[in-house]
Order: structure tokens, then C-alpha cells, then sequence
């Protein structure tokens, strides 16, 4: 076998290139069979070694791996639904299965004999839900520019037109009702909402709209009802405006309120 040449170095180099390294180099170069026995490597040989690659099969990180130390499974998430999901005709009298399917589970329920009122939180709107624990009964929820929906999708007779920018006069008729009008001195928080009683055609399977709103939140809403409690006040009486019936004077109140902003509202059969 060749022997190994020695490298001579000049004064200053020896830091480059010290004895015990290049002995080191040369034996590995050896072991890993670089150089044949024939030939004595070169220090350009030594240099330019690499550790040959394995030729073993690469194993799989299996389950235990990837729980160690790999990142756990992405799975998908559940994508909410939206209150336009949910006021539509097909919802009125669905499997309660199917609204929380889309709602899911409600944040409130209440009981009153047969009825559970329940409140559910979707997309950030409260949505009011009666129900006898197998169909939806109502639908109802007050309205804004984010808790809104298309009117036609809940009654074909209705105009298409976003809930929270409807008034009383998209509704083509109906009954008025008010615990308590002014020129009275009522609590208008408890006691001051409005509501009327739309009641849709065969086409909307008798589907009954109570669109209302609080007349303490707008003049327009206050001058329309202060008018209309001022008007009966003149023809029946101060009583009639807290125990009279009112739909006796629906012509007027709806004359007044046809271009009053409703606030919320609520569907049932």
C-alpha cells in the first residue's frame, strides 16, 4: 500500500493545515473506501470527501410520531350559518333539528306551559325562537344593518326589501296595536312599542308578519303615534286609548306609520 505522502508546511501555515487533522482526514477517507488502496488520496481528495447517503429506507412518522412531535390533524372548521339562513319560509314549522343545525344550541330557553321561548346567537344577532321541542313556532329578532335579511324570503307578498330598512307601508295591511299612547304619559320602555299584524295570503300559507317598533326611538315614530292616540283621544275618549279597541282606528294608524322605520319583527302561522 502507498504510503501517505507528507505535506510539507511553511512558517505560518500550520494553522491551516495541522499534522493531526490531515491524519484524521486521510483515515476516514479510508474507512468509507474514497480512496482505493492503490493510490494514495490527495489532500484535494481528503477535502472534498462526504459521508455517502444512506440507502436505507426511510421509515414513515407513524401516529405516535406525529403526536410526539408533529402538528395534530388541521380539521375543518364548522362554518356558522347566518340569520338569512334562518328567515326563510322553509324555517317556519321546520324540525327544530334543522334551525339548530344552523344556529346550534340555544344560549336561553324559557318554558310556558307547552312553549319554549329560546333565544340563539347567530352571527352575532339575537334570534327569538317558540317552540314545542319539535317545530319552530316564531321566528323574531330586532333589526340592524348586520341582523337583517331579505323580506321576500320569509313571504312572497312582501316587497324585496332588507328587513332593517322596511317600514310599517311594506306591509300591504293589517291591525295596530299599543299598550299605551301619548297624549297619556306612558312608560315608553316597557309600554311604548307599536305593532301591527300582517296576515299573508294562501301563497304564504296564512303566514302571519308582526313588524313593531318603539315610539320613544324616533320623532317620526312618536308624531305617528302621538297623532294617532290624539285622534281616538278626540273621538272615544281618554280610556279608549288604554282599554279600546284599536282596529277600529287601523286606517288612520296606518296612514300615519306607513313611512316609520320598523325595528323588529316577528313571524309565526
Amino acid at each position: 500500500m502507498a504510503q501517505p505522502r507528507i505535506i510539507a508546511t511553511h512558517p505560518g501555515t500550520e494553522d491551516t493545515m495541522p499534522r493531526f487533522a490531515t491524519a484524521i482526514i486521510f483515515a476516514l477517507a479510508l474507512a468509507a473506501g474514497h480512496a482505493p488502496c492503490s493510490a494514495a488520496p490527495t489532500i484535494e481528495d481528503m477535502l472534498s470527501f462526504t459521508e455517502p447517503e444512506s440507502s436505507a429506507p426511510t421509515k414513515a412518522a407513524g401516529p405516535k410520531a406525529a403526536k410526539a412531535g408533529g402538528a395534530a390533524p388541521v380539521r375543518k372548521a364548522h362554518k356558522a350559518g347566518s340569520v338569512k339562513d334562518i328567515f326563510t319560509s322553509e324555517m317556519l314549522y321546520a324540525d327544530i333539528k334543522k334551525l339548530r343545525a344552523i344556529a346550534g344550541k340555544p344560549v336561553e330557553t324559557h318554558q310556558w306551559e307547552d312553549t319554549y321561548y329560546q333565544t340563539y346567537k347567530v352571527g352575532g344577532c339575537s334570534v327569538d325562537v317558540e317552540t314545542d321541542g319539535k317545530v319552530v313556532q316564531a321566528l323574531g329578532m330586532d333589526l340592524s344593518p348586520v341582523c337583517t335579511f331579505d323580506l321576500d324570503a320569509m313571504m312572497g307578498s312582501l316587497p324585496h326589501v332588507k328587513a332593517h330598512l322596511a317600514t310599517f307601508g311594506d306591509f300591504p295591511d293589517g291591525e295596530f296595536f299599543c299598550v299605551c299612547l301619548p297624549p297619556l304619559f306612558c312608560n315608553q320602555a316597557e309600554s311604548g312599542r307599536v305593532s301591527m299584524e300582517y296576515l299573508g295570503p294562501h301563497s304564504d300559507g296564512y303566514t302571519i308578519a308582526e313588524p313593531s317598533c318603539n315610539y320613544g326611538n324616533s320623532d317620526s315614530a312618536f308624531d305617528a303615534a302621538y297623532s294617532w292616540g290624539n285622534h281616538m283621544k278626540t273621538k272615544e275618549g281618554e280610556d279608549f286609548l288604554v282599554d279600546g279597541d284599536k282596529s277600529k282606528y287601523k286606517g288612520i294608524a296606518y296612514s300615519l306609520f306607513k313611512n316609520v322605520r320598523i325595528e323588529r319583527i316577528k313571524f309565526r302561522k
